[in-house]
């Protein structure tokens, strides 16, 4: 199976970067145990393009539902609590 990482980018509404980010950072923590159980080179990288894929997918979910208004560098402005 070949996957495209700019569809999967499009499916997910982040760039090809974020994208290849996350994938880098889910391969460099599951690397050890993925090969000390036997998973392929491919196998892992299929894995990793899910799970980095799910959890950027998780993470602007998680903003939209906060009722986030407006990203601004590091701050996040999002309306009041309410009851």
């Amino acid at each position: 199976m070949t996957t495209d990482l700019e569809n999967v980018a499009k499916q997910v509404g982040v760039s090809i970067n974020a994208l290849q980010s996350n994938i880098d950072e889910v391969v460099s923590s599951n690397a050890e145990a993925w090969t000390s159980a036997g998973i392929s080179a491919d196998d892992q990288q299929k894995r990793a393009i899910r799970i980095a894929a799910r959890q950027l997918i998780t993470r602007s979910r998680a903003i939209a539902s906060s009722g986030c208004v407006e990203l601004k560098g590091v701050f996040v402005a999002s309306p009041p609590y309410k009851d």
